[in-house]
């Protein structure tokens, strides 16, 4: 299942990075399994240094570094890392949620991602993370 209704140009990379991927953190919550065990092990492993990258690549529209990147043999890493981004910081944003359902909702419907990612409290786990998203 793949819902994108992206409303903001902000970059191509986050709707299709939360979206995508909050089937997956639903498929956890219910199942306790990752949809995808190689990239979750070395996402993890490289988790800030990760997340460093994608928040200085959040206005590129560029994915080839994050999405698709299966056949590019020069690629770091898992292919589509991206998926695993998106899965953290949804999963971020819906354990820290008093409401759930209303949670599902706001990634579902993707009106403003750079809020979703900022509620998320994703850029806390990072002690040396760049400056969180600002409200505009």
């Amino acid at each position: 299942m793949c819902i994108m209704r992206p409303r903001t140009p902000l970059c191509a990379l986050r709707p299709v990075c939360c979206v995508v991927l909050f089937v997956g953190v639903i498929a956890d919550l219910i199942v306790d399994h990752n949809i995808d065990e190689a990239a979750k092990a070395y996402g993890d492993s490289h988790e800030e240094e990760l997340w460093n990258k994608f928040q200085r690549k959040l206005k590129s529209s560029d994915l080839k570094l994050w999405l698709y990147n299966g056949g590019d043999k020069n690629r770091v890493g898992q292919p589509d890392l991206g998926y695993y981004i998106g899965y953290k910081i949804c999963k971020s944003l819906y354990e820290i949620s008093t409401n759930k359902a209303d949670t599902v909702k706001t990634i579902i419907a993707m009106e403003d991602p750079k809020a979703i990612i900022r509620q998320s409290g994703y850029a806390r786990r990072f002690s040396n993370s760049h400056t969180p998203l600002a409200k505009n």
